[in-house]
């Protein structure tokens, strides 16, 4: 009986163990060490990638949509992470995942049509003057 009990226990932390370290390889995978995390305030402009759609890439303007329109990291980043869209969301639909496009589309569209974020196409799929 206790020997049962000190395996189960083992296990456990084991378990947690794993659990701490693939997190751990995750962040630091992803660019988030301590030493290269930006502040949010240092995050400006963020050109979204490219979807496959035909419209121009959108450049994000993260500044504005934290500090003048009050976002919270929540209301974008919905599963509690600040990684990018793309880390989940692919070029495809997963099963009930939905591809980038469709997920970016989603997220701005929900949002402007509750704000007065813009509704038009053309006012975020702005098209950029090419530099020589």
């Amino acid at each position: 009986m206790i020997r049962r009990t000190i395996i189960y226990m083992l296990n456990i932390f084991i378990t947690i163990l794993i659990c701490i370290s693939l997190y751990a390889v995750d962040n630091f995978t992803n660019g988030n060490t301590p030493q290269k995390k930006k502040k949010i305030s240092e995050i400006k402009i963020i050109a979204l990638p490219k979807t496959g759609h035909r419209k121009p890439v959108i450049h994000f303007n993260h500044l504005d949509h934290v500090e003048k329109n009050f976002t919270e990291c929540i209301d974008c980043h919905h599963k509690l992470t600040n990684r990018k869209c793309s880390t989940c969301h692919t070029a495809r639909d997963q099963g009930a995942l939905v591809n980038l496009k469709d997920a970016y589309h989603q997220q701005c569209h929900n949002c402007h049509r509750e704000t007065s974020g813009p509704k038009a196409c053309s006012l975020c799929h702005i098209k950029q003057e090419k530099k020589d």
